[in-house]
């Protein structure tokens, strides 16, 4: 069995996932030979990030370009995503690989094509509830596809228990899936940064001297960033709100004007996409970090968060969802609160608990770093999946 690992990937975003990148990192330190195949993102600005050392091989899907055509526009969603099937399965066979991941459920059929004709090994890395996202079109589809091919997979894995036990029992499989949460690497005990006191100013933004909270991550309605608006009214006039992440136009005015209705609008500061590599580095500059979103489905209830573990690694007290895993995590742990996301009022009141107290801000950073360097890091998390994956492979490594 030959420790050539191929990753096949339905590009969305133009990074690589964050707990996709430590899987990939750990196994080409062990030595393992890995190709990365990933259709290259929508237009959003960014070019598509390259791993520094797996070989990446980006392709562009030329039926995207069918939205624009008139009659054509209702077929290109199909028409892409049948493209990439067939031009992954090519890029797949060449690679000659001892195991195939498909990682995300648009990327199963490729994956588990290529393990078949090759005689590989077949790893499904199910990062979410699929068809229990909203807005996810022909639901019917990808159940049935999900259904007739998870079983072929010899290994799932899920980002939370939760979903790994509606996977089991949603497809009465025999064993419930691995689950690894999306934990960052052990990080040494970070020092304040400084990063967004520092883009404020160069950018003569007010704030620079104010609390920060902080949001990175797909700005949108789902993920409460109207939420966060609303709740700066209520919440100390020396903090500001610090969105990082890509938003939708059509989104980012609707929000600007919202915070002009309230009377934020000084206060709110919407960043976008930055590199990877200088996510921790915003997080740390912050004081309070937020994942907060709506329950939207089983997927968003179940929610796998990597941003709650690297807040929780760059000692910044959370607020999030009151959904379970999300409870069991902050307030068990005692890093931060848990909310209603549908309620503001119950964001502002967390947002102020947790400023208004310096001895409980110190004492809920310094259990972060105790909780994240303990547990929450992928030198433990991620052990399982990576001695799976090696024995799959016939690969040792201690």
């Amino acid at each position: 069995m030959t420790s050539r690992i191929v990753i096949i990937r339905f590009g969305w975003m133009p990074f690589i996932d964050v707990n996709l990148k430590y899987m990939i990192d750990a196994l080409c330190a062990m030595g393992m030979d890995v190709t990365y195949i990933k259709s290259r993102s929508r237009a959003l600005g960014i070019d598509d990030e390259p791993h520094p050392v797996a070989r990446c091989d980006y392709f562009r899907l030329q039926c995207r370009r069918l939205k624009a055509v008139p009659l054509l526009g209702r077929v290109a969603g199909p028409l892409t995503w049948i493209e990439y099937v067939f031009r992954t399965v090519w890029k797949g066979l060449r690679t000659s690989p001892g195991l195939v991941t498909a990682y995300g459920l648009d990327s199963l059929l490729p994956a588990w094509i290529v393990a078949r004709l090759k005689g590989a090994k077949l790893f499904f890395y199910s990062e979410e509830l699929y068809t229990d996202r909203p807005g996810v079109p022909m639901k019917p589809f990808w159940n049935w596809l999900e259904r007739r091919l998870i079983g072929k997979a010899d290994l799932i894995c899920t980002c939370e228990p939760n979903r790994s036990r509606v996977l089991q029992e949603r497809y009465g499989l025999d064993a419930t899936p691995m689950s690894v949460l999306n934990v960052p690497p052990r990080q040494e005990p970070p020092a304040r940064r400084d990063k967004i006191r520092r883009y404020l100013n160069e950018h003569g933004l007010p704030g620079a001297d104010a609390k920060v909270i902080y949001y990175h991550g797909w700005v949108s309605p789902g993920r409460c960033a109207d939420r966060f608006v609303e709740a700066l009214q209520w919440i100390e006039r020396d903090a500001i709100l610090f969105l990082v992440g890509p938003i939708e136009d059509d989104f980012k005015g609707r929000l600007l004007e919202q915070a002009r209705a309230q009377g934020v609008d000084g206060r709110v500061v919407i960043r976008g996409m930055v590199p990877t590599a200088e996510l921790l580095e915003y997080a740390a500059s912050a004081h309070v970090g937020l994942q907060v979103q709506r329950n939207e489905g089983l997927n968003n209830y179940y929610c796998a968060p990597n941003k709650l573990f690297q807040y929780m690694a760059m000692g910044v007290p959370v607020i999030a969802s009151n959904f379970p895993g999300m409870i069991d995590v902050v307030e068990g742990n005692q890093v931060g609160v848990c909310v209603d996301p549908d309620d503001s009022r119950q964001i502002a009141d967390a947002a102020n608990r947790i400023l208004a107290d310096d001895e409980q801000w110190r004492a809920m950073s310094a259990n972060a770093v105790r909780a994240a360097q303990e547990r929450y890091c992928y030198e433990v998390e991620g052990k399982k999946l990576l001695d799976a994956l090696c024995e799959m492979v016939g690969h040792g490594h201690d």
